[in-house]
């Protein structure tokens, strides 16, 4: 099965993608004949419980997977170009510029020797063609429109200095930077309260629809994806279990693992889901 939320032409599909691990002698499966097509322009949110393969496949798709673990079969293809068979130089023209992804935790992703405005702005003067003064001018704009106050101070301040809202914003922002294609969010709220979440999540759409960006939204929260995204895949042990569009999935989930998400999720009232979609 090949989850895909319209017909409109892919940017990204993953056909038969299979993802093991090694331990010692021991072969352990990831990923499981995973395919998923990402739509032009469209939101396509990926949930599951922990240790369902979610980061796996993002890992995947960047082509980042650590040492000892091995993609046996499949393709990930990017505009028709299969990133599996990319080259590493070729990858690296690919990240920030074309395919770009915000990690789980920003005081770890970003570097903390290194201001703000220079992590968000190098990314502009390496792909944009932008000068330092240009691409301070941009990572500004990039903070407004993630509604960080006194984007200009910010810009000066290294991680350290940031509110745990504020560095998640910073690091969406460098994600944004480069003006990617493609952006894969991995639990992008992790560790924030409630109502940040609900901030960071809306903001990084409005940015995506903004820009014409297409956002491969990855979390447990179904409730968070589904207030976001056009369609929903749901896996499980490494293997897609659902997947539908987003009033689908509310409505009528057929899969045991996403009645049970949505039934852990139950904080959030349905009407209440429907309402911010």
């Amino acid at each position: 099965m090949i989850a895909t939320g319209s017909s409109a032409q892919p940017i990204l599909e993953v056909h038969g993608l299979s993802v093991n691990v090694y331990k010692g002698e021991h072969r352990v499966p990831l990923l499981q004949d995973v395919s998923l097509q990402l739509v032009c322009g469209e939101t396509l949110g990926l949930v599951g419980r922990s240790g369902s393969g979610k980061t796996t496949l993002a890992l995947s798709i960047m082509r980042l997977l650590d040492a000892g673990f091995e993609i046996s079969s499949g393709e990930i293809l990017f505009k028709g170009q299969d990133l599996l068979r990319a080259s590493s130089s070729e990858m690296r023209r690919l990240w920030g510029r074309h395919i770009s992804m915000v990690f789980q935790e920003p005081y770890s992703a970003l570097n903390p020797l290194a201001d703000i405005g220079t992590q968000i702005g190098e990314v502009m003067q390496e792909h944009l063609g932008c000068t330092r003064a240009q691409a301070r001018q941009r990572a500004a704009e990039l903070l407004c429109d993630l509604d960080v106050d006194q984007p200009e101070l910010r810009l000066r301040q290294y991680p350290h200095q940031l509110s745990g809202g504020q560095r998640q914003r910073a690091l969406i922002a460098a994600a944004l930077a480069g003006a990617p294609e493609i952006l894969i969010a991995d639990e992008p709220t992790t560790a924030l309260d409630p109502v940040a979440q609900i901030q960071i999540l809306n903001q990084l759409r409005d940015c995506c629809l903004k820009r014409e960006i297409s956002l491969l939204l990855i979390s447990h929260d179904i409730p968070a994806v589904v207030a976001l995204a056009d369609f929903v895949v749901v896996m499980e042990t490494g293997s897609i279990i659902e997947a539908g569009p987003v009033a689908h999935i509310i409505e009528a989930p057929m899969a045991s693992p996403t009645k049970e998400l949505l039934q852990a999720a139950r904080r959030f009232s349905k009407s209440a889901i429907l309402a911010t979609i």
